[in-house]
């Protein structure tokens, strides 16, 4: 799993948790992966920059917390790993 460390809360988890929780099947499961991993990566290659920033300081560098941001049409954004907007 991945977390959200703006708005504190799962962001990801493995596409696979879910075989066995609903009707999904497991070719329907590797196609949303294959989707999630195709969006993320052509949306990464279109970004104008990217940038990995502290987002909270730990005591001697222990525990920090990082983001990571893409930006696209001159505003920054944290990384998604896949398509917000997809079904």
């Amino acid at each position: 799993m991945v977390n959200n460390v703006v708005e504190e809360g799962a962001a990801f988890t493995d596409w696979m948790d879910y075989l066995g929780y609903d009707d999904t099947t497991e070719d329907e499961l590797i196609i949303d992966k294959q989707k999630d991993i195709t969006w993320f990566i052509l949306t990464w290659m279109d970004a104008e920059e990217v940038r990995i920033i502290p987002f909270k300081r730990g005591f001697l560098g222990l525990g920090a917390k990082w983001s990571a941001d893409w930006c696209h049409q001159g505003q920054w954004w944290p990384i998604q790993l896949c398509d917000p907007h997809r079904d």
